[in-house]
């Protein structure tokens, strides 16, 4: 597994640039088509943490992003990376090998009835920064979720 950079080394890159993102896919809990993060009333989320595959395709190959810009949340700014997966493999069954990543659900800033999650990242060659945006539903739980 590829460990978290330091928190002072993440985002906020995003005022580094003047243009808009280039737009990838991301799957969030990509084993899971309804992508349901819960609250309880304490504040504990579930799942603790997120897994989200950033997609590659014909014009856009994961390998290219610098894994310590990524950062994944309610804003796409919040630096909640856990760890990345080492080895990219095809996660949607398409053929181009993805990258999977974990993110700690308590640091995306996720709100009750949010419903969308933005991962940004930036390119290793030519520093672009990229952004992916996947539906998410954040609900509160009906179960008590205790720690």
């Amino acid at each position: 597994l590829i460990r978290r950079p330091p928190r002072s080394t993440l985002f906020p890159y995003t005022t580094l640039f003047r243009s808009p993102p280039e737009a990838i896919e991301i799957d969030i809990i990509p084993e899971d088509d309804s992508n349901v993060i819960e609250i309880s009333d304490k504040g504990w989320l579930w799942p603790e943490v997120i897994p989200v595959a950033i997609l590659s395709n014909a014009s856009f190959d994961v390998s290219w992003l610098d894994t310590d810009t990524i950062s994944f949340g309610r804003t796409g700014n919040e630096a909640s990376l856990v760890n990345c997966d080492e080895k990219l493999w095809d996660v949607n069954g398409d053929g181009y090998r993805d990258l999977v990543c974990r993110f700690e659900a308590r640091q995306t800033g996720f709100r009750i009835g949010d419903n969308k999650g933005i991962l940004r990242a930036v390119t290793i060659t030519d520093w672009h920064l990229m952004e992916g945006k996947d539906y998410v539903q954040i609900k509160e739980s009906k179960v008590p979720i205790h720690r």
